[in-house]
């Protein structure tokens, strides 16, 4: 989960979950996708019942493919 206990390059804490996902853009094309190192690390929490308990959990490749 990316928020304000997220540890950034620097090592310091995350201001938000924004801040946090735009430090992964290591390319600095102001996008977080295939091109940036981290994207195959990134997975995507699903709650498909919405009980708060996660249903499924993927790669974000396959699913932003």
């Amino acid at each position: 989960m990316f928020g304000n206990n997220s540890v950034l390059s620097s090592g310091e804490k995350a201001v938000n979950g924004f801040e946090a996902l735009k430090d992964l853009d290591d390319n600095n094309d102001g996008i977080f996708d295939r091109n940036d190192k981290a994207w195959n690390e990134v997975k995507i929490w699903q709650d498909k019942n919405f009980n708060g308990n996660y249903s499924i959990v993927k790669s974000a490749n396959p699913v932003f493919a």
